[in-house]
C-alpha cells in the first residue's frame, strides 16, 4: 500500500486524538476513585455507616464537550477534507492537499472535548 505524508500526518494526528482522550478518561477515573475512597473513609469513620459502600456514579465519565460550535466546525472540516480527497475537484495542485482541512478538523475536535 502506498502512504503519502498527508495520509501519514492524519494517521498521526488520529493516534494524537485517541492518545487524548484516553488520558482524559483515566483522569477522570482517577478521580472518581479518589472521590469514592475519600467518601468510604469518612463513612468508615461513623460506626452506623460503616457497612454501607458510596455510590459511584459513572455518568461523570463520559465525554464532555466545551462548544458546540467547535464540535460543528470540526465536523465541516473534516467532511470537506474528504470530499476533496474523494471528488478532486479543486483541481490536481490543490487535491493533494486535502489533509489539511481534515487535520484541524481533528485538531478543533480534540481540543472540543474536555
Amino acid at each position: 500500500m502506498n502512504f503519502d505524508a498527508g495520509t501519514i500526518i492524519t494517521i498521526v494526528c488520529v493516534l494524537l486524538f485517541y492518545l487524548r482522550l484516553t488520558i482524559l478518561q483515566r483522569q477522570r477515573i482517577k478521580k472518581a476513585q479518589y472521590q469514592y475512597a475519600a467518601v468510604a473513609q469518612k463513612n468508615s469513620k461513623k460506626k452506623k455507616n460503616a457497612d454501607k459502600k458510596p455510590e459511584i456514579k459513572y455518568a461523570h465519565l463520559g465525554v464532555h464537550l466545551r462548544n458546540w460550535w467547535m464540535v460543528g466546525g470540526a465536523i465541516i472540516l473534516i467532511t470537506f477534507g474528504a470530499v476533496i480527497a474523494a471528488i478532486r475537484f479543486l483541481g490536481p495542485s490543490l487535491s493533494t492537499f486535502w489533509w489539511i482541512p481534515l487535520n484541524l478538523g481533528i485538531a478543533l475536535f480534540a481540543f472540543a472535548i474536555k
